[in-house]
């Protein structure tokens, strides 16, 4: 995990939201009430490449305070007993982050990757609890049940069932301390 907060974590914890973004060709966002741990809004942008996709998240931007966007990763996958990487997936998934995090410093003002966290898909994952050799599928199933509980709603897709746990999942890092403790380094 990578963060560059900076502002006053305590009032995040208590006062701040938190906009929490799956990027892809079908972009998820929530965005998150940290004190009451609520989900205030969440969407999903079905084709990221629209000229006006990103408008939603304009307004999702204006109300929140952090942003936590998933990084990306090579992801290997086994190919006739042969691991492949998927490079062309990296580059995609990259530039979308990078338009979401240049339209975040925009609108808020600020330099890009300011008031941001990136956060690997394993290190949200792991506040599922599950055992770390579950299955893909199992982690989606467990992550759909806590999504649909926080949301009251049972037709969200897999990308804003990723987007409301990560924000959820930083939430509660935030308020256990943990996040204070990895950026220092502790």
């Amino acid at each position: 995990m990578k963060s560059n907060i900076t502002i006053d974590l305590d009032w995040l914890v208590t006062e701040g939201r938190i906009l929490a973004v799956d990027p892809g060709k079908s972009t998820g966002w929530a965005v998150i009430d940290c004190g009451h741990e609520l989900v205030r809004r969440h969407g999903l942008i079905k084709d990221i490449y629209k000229r006006d996709a990103l408008i939603q998240l304009v307004y999702a931007i204006a109300e929140s305070d952090v942003l936590v966007i998933e990084d990306q990763y090579l992801d290997r996958k086994k190919k006739n007993g042969r691991k492949v990487e998927n490079v062309q997936a990296l580059i995609t998934l990259a530039a979308i982050r990078g338009r979401i995090e240049m339209l975040w410093a925009r609108e808020k003002g600020l330099a890009i990757g300011a008031n941001e966290i990136l956060l690997k898909p394993t290190e949200w994952q792991a506040a599922l609890n599950l055992n770390s050799r579950a299955s893909r599928d199992s982690r989606k199933h467990a992550a759909a049940k806590q999504a649909e509980f926080l949301t009251r709603l049972t037709d969200l897709s897999q990308h804003e069932i990723d987007a409301v746990f990560m924000g959820l999942a930083i939430t509660r890092r935030l308020k256990s301390g943990q996040l204070l403790k990895q950026a220092a380094g502790v």
